[in-house]
């Protein structure tokens, strides 16, 4: 997440991009110990009652398997799906670009 912040995040944040962190489970007291730990700006989205992972799960999926990161566009939509821990950071980059290029 550190890469993520210093190099997709901070650099897009003023031209409209949101990067979110998630906790899906219901002991919140681990995500904010791992906030703690680990340096970040972005913020950190606690979801204990799985709404959000509800709300994203990949068709068919009823346990998501994680780390996921999910790229949406200004509507909401997922446009991009990464399975990786972290998404190698020249192609979010470009991906992130690539969506803000288009019109809103």
């Amino acid at each position: 997440m550190p890469l993520i912040d210093a190099q997709v995040w901070l650099p897009r944040k003023d031209k409209g991009f949101l990067a979110l962190a998630m906790h899906i489970g219901e002991n919140a007291d681990n995500a904010q110990a791992t906030v703690r730990k680990v340096v970040f700006s972005f913020p950190v989205v606690i979801d204990v009652d799985n709404r959000f992972a509800d709300l994203y799960a990949r068709t068919g999926e009823t346990v998501p398997a994680f780390p996921l990161a999910y790229l949406l566009d200004r509507k909401g939509l997922v446009r991009k799906i990464y399975t990786t821990e972290e998404p190698a950071i020249d192609a979010l980059q470009k991906d992130v670009d690539a969506l803000l290029a288009e019109p809103p």
